[in-house]
């Protein structure tokens, strides 16, 4: 571990100095420290829709294994995999979320990763097999992939005079 350690920590530190002068200026930003403010009436729909996506995505980081490993009695080293199973789809997801939003358009590629998250949610909690489960569990994760960045941008064209406040 103590080599992995070190080696993981001069392979950030290259990183670092390398990536260092390619690094942006900071800016000024857009729009002043927001503060404390309630949220606007026009973003309770989307702040609602952003905390179920977080929810569900902090529930299967959580307590995806503890599910696999106590419903349907899997081994612990076999339970892991189906949080690497949602991550790698969260990730391929994310790669391919540009392509997809400009195919779909930022309304319906959000409509679709709705449906693909409760379709593939309600799949993993079946309690059919651990196949099934890994299988909604993968869609589960390609779905969510992009939905807070769509609420976000969504959030800031609702909300243009504070972007950040949004």
């Amino acid at each position: 571990a103590r080599q992995d350690l070190a080696a993981a920590a001069v392979a950030m530190i290259v990183t670092v100095l390398v990536s260092k002068p390619h690094l942006l200026a900071e800016d000024q930003p857009v729009d002043p420290p927001a503060g404390w403010t309630l949220i606007p009436r026009t973003l309770w729909g989307l702040a609602g829709v952003a905390f179920l996506s977080i929810f569900i995505e902090g529930s299967i980081g959580d307590w995806g294994t503890v599910y696999l490993r106590s419903t349907l009695h899997v081994s612990a080293a076999t339970a892991a995999t189906g949080y690497a199973v949602f991550s790698l789809s969260m990730m391929t997801g994310c790669f391919v979320g540009d392509y997809l939003h400009m195919k779909l358009g930022p309304t319906n590629l959000l409509r679709a990763s709705g449906v693909l998250v409760a379709c593939g949610f309600g799949f993993a909690l079946l309690g059919i097999s651990y196949t099934a489960a890994m299988i909604g569990f993968l869609v589960t994760g390609f779905g969510l992939s992009n939905m807070i960045a769509l609420i976000f941008g969504a959030a800031a064209r609702r909300n243009p005079g504070g972007v950040g406040a949004a």
